[in-house]
Formats: structure tokens, sequence, C-alpha cells
């Protein structure tokens, strides 16, 4: 299958960098990394990731061009 590199522009994207740097510290290791109350979060709206906007998240994703990039078979 071929790599995708989902952008960290997009919540998941984020995520998935964020957490894999951060379980390479001692602290990280023992924190919990989810989209709700959690470290993950309070990041997540401070970077401006944290949308209920439909209509602004299909544009973020269109803008990443990663529409329909789960049901896609690479």
């Amino acid at each position: 299958m071929k790599l995708v590199i989902i952008p960290e522009s997009l919540a998941i994207g984020d995520i998935i960098a964020y957490v894999n740097e951060q379980v390479k510290t001692p602290d990280g290791r023992g924190k919990v990394y989810t989209f709700a109350v959690s470290v993950y979060f309070d990041r997540m709206k401070e970077k401006g990731l944290y949308l209920t906007d439909v209509d602004a998240i299909n544009t973020r994703v269109e803008q990443a061009e990663m529409q329909n990039i789960f049901a896609t078979r690479l």
C-alpha cells in the first residue's frame, strides 16, 4: 500500500504527529491522548483545530486534499 501522510493542518494528522513525539518522552508515556477532555483536546483548541462547523471542517479537508482519504484503497 502507498504511504499516506495526513497533514498536521487536520486534527487527525496533528494528533498522530504530536503523540508520536510525546511518547518518546518520559512524561509523555503516562498521559492520555484523545480528542475529548485530555492533553490533546487543549492543544487542538489552542491550534484552532477544534471545529464543530461541518462546512468549516469540509473546507479544511478539501484544502488539505484529503477528502475521502479513508474511503480510498491505496
